[in-house]
């Protein structure tokens, strides 16, 4: 028999993004509509004392983020419990019943017989349907096979459109800017946002045909960009020259840049001799030591990428930050999700935990945030309704979780709140151009990095980037 409770945080995570049930909403739950849930943002803080002894490995940004996320699945949790023969029940709780029926028995759609599971047809004399042939139509499976479960989600926002007409002339083409739509959705609002008011400039430049994936190409890559922007190394002088740029990476090139910004040096007397190129004058790594020995007897040297900050592009240290977690808590919980969310075999398994798709892979972080957090607050909810006491988030986090025993809770505890939300506040901060979410975000979750047999390249590149 399938376990209650894998069974249980397996469909939480479920129906928190989907709504597979929309019959929550009649249910009886009068017994419990007078107990409150505090909203009031003000008291979302405890006292420094809490803060300080329990949640003191994060800062203020994660508090507040996990605690909006906590008190909207509180409101969800208390709204959604009945009493039934004196016991709590939910939505949850019915469906692991049908679950469990379902393994060791069928039932007929017409009659709802319970039948043995190697029936085909109804046993009731009355009915005698063919169970297979009505279990289609009960699904709604139609001639093409395609079984129609949800009507399609209609949303009610559209994204700013804009379109760009070209006017031609007799001697010149004029750009007209019109905008199509101007309802747009702001998502993260309550986050700060750093974002300029105007658009940003955007200059593309010639393409350089090389892979990024040795010394020599990406060498050839950073001088191409210095002598496109007109970087002061390379003889550039003037209004429109640049003494430094920031170069964004993805993981390999940066690695490989890192090395060739140490150690590829110009050598001062050959630069300064007429016609010479920075490629013909600079040397990398041993080839500098045979250069000035064999040419100036230890002649003074600089490096020719000094012109060069270094950053990692952000959307590949979101991936691999999902690529780690997948990875660490395959086992514990998130290969249940990926089978109920539809990859069953083999080979969609092993590309669910590799998060080969990051758009897949973020949505699945966030059904599992709010599943583990409904999951996480249901004995909370229900000790305090036995007991006819209030809720709030500050009660949950500083009064009945420190009582709280089990190791496997604190396990799944420490994963949503630090971990899960740490992701997320990196991917908000990216969205919102706010670096204290980001640096928080890279910070926080650096240590999984690091974590044997699951340590990542983004190890050395967290470390060299901060």
């Amino acid at each position: 028999m399938i376990n209650k409770k894998t069974v249980r945080i397996i469909y939480a995570m479920f129906i928190s993004l989907w709504a597979i049930t929309t019959h929550r909403k009649n249910k009886n739950k009068n017994c419990f509509q007078k107990l409150p849930v505090h909203s009031d943002l003000n008291d979302f803080f405890g006292t420094q004392k809490h803060f300080q002894t329990y949640l003191d490995y994060d800062c203020l940004f994660v508090l507040f983020q996990n605690k909006l996320m906590i008190q909207e699945c509180l409101k969800d949790v208390v709204s959604e419990q009945m009493t039934e023969g004196g016991r709590f029940k939910d939505d949850v709780d019915l469906r692991v019943e049908e679950i469990n029926i379902r393994e060791n028995s069928r039932v007929c759609p017409n009659c709802k017989t319970v039948l043995p599971k190697q029936k085909r047809k109804c046993v009731n004399k009355e009915c005698r349907v063919d169970l297979k042939t009505a279990e289609r139509k009960l699904t709604g499976e139609d001639v093409l096979g395609m079984a129609l479960l949800e009507p399609v989600k209609k949303y009610l926002y559209r994204f700013k459109e804009n379109e760009v007409v070209m006017s031609v002339g007799d001697f010149d083409v004029q750009p007209e800017l019109k905008k199509v739509h101007e309802e747009s959705l702001i998502e993260w609002s309550h986050v700060p946002s750093n974002h300029q008011p105007g658009a940003v400039r955007i200059s593309v430049s010639d393409p350089v045909f090389v892979n990024p994936n040795s010394h020599k190409t990406v060498t050839e890559v950073l001088r191409r960009v210095g002598q496109t922007a007109r970087v002061t190394r390379y003889g550039f002088h003037g209004p429109n020259s640049w003494e430094w740029l920031t170069v964004t990476m993805d993981g390999l090139p940066y690695l490989i840049a890192v090395s060739i910004l140490e150690d590829t040096l110009i050598c001062i007397e050959c630069g300064q001799k007429e016609g010479s190129g920075a490629e013909n004058v600079s040397f990398y790594g041993k080839e500098w030591n045979e250069h000035s020995n064999a040419c100036h007897n230890g002649e003074e040297s600089v490096r020719e990428f000094d012109w060069v900050v270094l950053h990692i592009g952000p959307l590949h240290v979101e991936m691999n930050m999902v690529r780690v977690f997948f990875d660490i808590n395959w086992d514990v919980f998130i290969s249940s999700l990926a089978k109920e969310l539809g990859f069953t075999s083999e080979s969609a398994l092993s590309y669910a935990r590799g998060a080969k798709n990051h758009h897949y892979s973020m949505t699945m972080l966030n059904v599992m945030e709010k599943g583990n957090w409904c999951e996480l607050l249901l004995p909370y909810v229900r000790d305090r309704m036995g007991k006819k006491l209030p809720l709030s988030v500050n009660d949950y986090l500083y009064e009945w979780l420190p009582g709280v025993k089990c190791h496997n809770y604190h396990y799944l505890f420490e994963q949503t709140w630090r971990y899960i939300g740490l992701i997320r506040m990196y991917h908000v901060g990216i969205r919102r151009n706010n670096s204290a979410y980001v640096n928080t975000g890279q910070s926080g979750f650096a240590p999984l990095f690091s974590f044997k047999p699951f340590t990542s390249k983004y190890q050395l590149i967290e470390l060299h980037d901060r």
